[in-house]
């Protein structure tokens, strides 16, 4: 209904698939994030929003993902939901990690999502550095990285994608 309340006001709208929808898309997401982490020694820690819902599982199933390509030493994580921020500082304590990149896992910045990832105050970069474990920022949007564009498109040319009428 909310796309239909639109439909004078574009030529065509179509509605395709999320960016993970295709086990392909996990391993090329995994392929993107490894390109992402310059000095291999050094974890990346990427950063969802997350959800509350049950829909977050596809945060597990791409850090499967990268376990199983042997991308070990980059971390899943969310704001919300699961994976936890809090369980994942556990984990990097507990190896004795004194170093990371810290990474948005996000299409586009809002202020919110640079806040709660990057800002001063009660956010994932404060919340190690307060462990006194160095950060290195990251600070890119998905949505300008090429290979995630072709995701995108693939998903394009693979669907059918009818016009919302």
């Amino acid at each position: 209904n909310t796309l239909l309340s639109f439909k004078d006001s574009f030529y065509s709208i179509k509605l395709q698939s999320t960016l993970l929808n295709y086990e392909e898309d996990y391993v090329n997401f995994s392929k993107v994030l490894n390109k992402i982490q310059k000095n291999k020694s050094i974890p990346l820690i990427c950063v969802a929003h997350g959800t509350n819902s049950n829909f977050g599982a596809e945060y597990l199933k791409l850090q499967d993902t990268l376990n199983s390509l042997n991308y070990n030493n980059i971390y899943i994580t969310t704001l919300q939901g699961e994976p936890n921020f809090d369980n994942m500082i556990k984990t990097i304590r507990c190896k004795n990690i004194k170093r990371v990149y810290l990474c948005p896992l996000t299409l586009t910045h809002s202020t919110h999502t640079l806040r709660d990832i990057f800002g001063e105050t009660n956010s994932c970069y404060s919340k190690l550095k307060n462990i006194d474990i160095g950060v290195i920022k990251i600070n890119i949007q998905l949505c300008q990285i090429d290979s995630i564009v072709s995701i995108y498109k693939t998903h394009l040319l693979k669907e059918n994608t009818d016009d919302i009428k």
